[in-house]
């Protein structure tokens, strides 16, 4: 059966409190029992400094004279982080 978000409001609202309570109680338990989602994992300073250095190599590759000044302002950056 469908109902539409309207249509389910007007029947919750005329549902006696003590029904409701009970339903929210059932709906807050599975929610309860279900599994967390993952959270994607932090980056570590290590994976920054892997990923910082392949970027500085592809810039290397397509730019060449620029790198000496690209790799300035990393190097400034990572005094600010």
């Amino acid at each position: 059966m469908q109902v539409s978000p309207q249509t389910l409001t007007e029947r919750l609202d005329v549902l006696p409190a003590a029904v409701m309570g009970q339903l929210f109680a059932e709906v807050y338990a599975r929610v309860q029992a279900q599994e967390p989602p993952a959270l994607p994992h932090p980056l570590d300073a290590a994976s920054i400094e892997k990923i910082t250095e392949a970027f500085i190599s592809s810039v290397r590759g397509i730019y060449g004279s620029n790198v000496w000044t690209l790799n300035q302002r990393v190097m400034r950056l990572r005094l600010v982080v």
